[in-house]
């Protein structure tokens, strides 16, 4: 596992696996799994949704992100 702090409250987890996980400020918001791209539907914050969108044009991923319930991203991903 690779731990990479982006800013003071964004940070992205690379799994052994190769699944990128982005946790704004203590939450999962976001992940990528080889072609799939998941992001909450929760809606948290302006910052955090800053968050997702840079995550996401960062890593240059090309599929179109799946919108699921915070409840389906924790229990796919933590």
């Amino acid at each position: 596992m690779k731990l990479k702090k982006i800013s003071l409250n964004e940070t992205e987890i690379t799994t052994k696996e190769g699944v990128l996980l982005l946790i704004s400020y203590e939450t999962l918001v976001a992940a990528a799994s080889y072609k799939n791209v998941y992001v909450t539907s929760t809606k948290y914050s302006k910052t955090t949704t800053k968050h997702i969108t840079n995550w996401y044009n960062r890593n240059a991923l090309c599929a179109t992100p799946e919108v699921v319930s915070q409840e389906q991203l924790d229990e796919t991903f933590n």
